[in-house]
């Protein structure tokens, strides 16, 4: 049964990696994805980061523990040193998970006032291999001003152009992803437990 699974997603990631690159050639993009890349090895490697981080610092992610930062004199502050980057590596994640490497380089605070209820933190990278630009989300939770990772939820990523494109939630908690704002652009979404 093990052996099955890790076929399945072998072959999902492959299908994946294949409509990256088919959509980056439909968009008129010179740029190639690399054959050499394994993503079933990248996710393995990278649970493994992410578990080795969860026990360093003594936090879970799914156990809704992870503290990713706080309200400070009004502000909202990520946490730093190993949980930023567990929290870089967790998003990494995400992406290796929906057939893309996306380098994390900005994280920001969707503040539930503007998001349907819905806090949610998210990062912003660029795909290795096509440089396609890749906003990444997930639901926070809040207590007391400390915002923790809600790993039990999903997570949400939209693809596509630099302008728009941004994760959001609808009042029922479905993850959308905003409209692109620049001229035959367009906005792809993927949500993933």
């Amino acid at each position: 049964m093990k052996t099955v699974n890790i076929f399945v997603i072998v072959l999902l990631n492959a299908v994946m990696l294949l409509s990256c690159s088919q959509d980056d050639m439909q968009q008129g993009e010179k740029q190639e994805v690399s054959k050499d890349t394994n993503y079933f090895e990248l996710v393995t490697e990278a649970s493994e980061e992410v578990h080795l981080l969860e026990q360093k610092i003594g936090q879970s992610i799914k156990k809704n523990e992870f503290v990713v930062g706080q309200i400070k004199s009004n502000v909202f502050v990520l946490e730093d040193g190993n949980s930023l980057l567990l929290l870089k590596k967790y998003y990494n994640l995400l992406s290796l998970k929906s057939g893309h490497n996306v380098s994390i380089q900005d994280f920001s605070l969707v503040d539930a006032k503007s998001n349907n209820g819905y806090d949610m933190l998210v990062a912003e990278g660029v795909c290795e291999e096509t440089s396609k630009r890749f906003k990444l989300a997930y639901n926070l939770i809040v207590t007391n001003e400390v915002y923790r990772l809600d790993g039990s939820g999903s997570g949400l990523m939209c693809a596509g152009c630099r302008r728009g494109c941004n994760p959001k939630r609808d009042s029922a908690g479905d993850g959308y992803c905003t409209d692109c704002k620049i001229n035959n652009s367009s906005c792809t979404k993927t949500e993933t437990l």
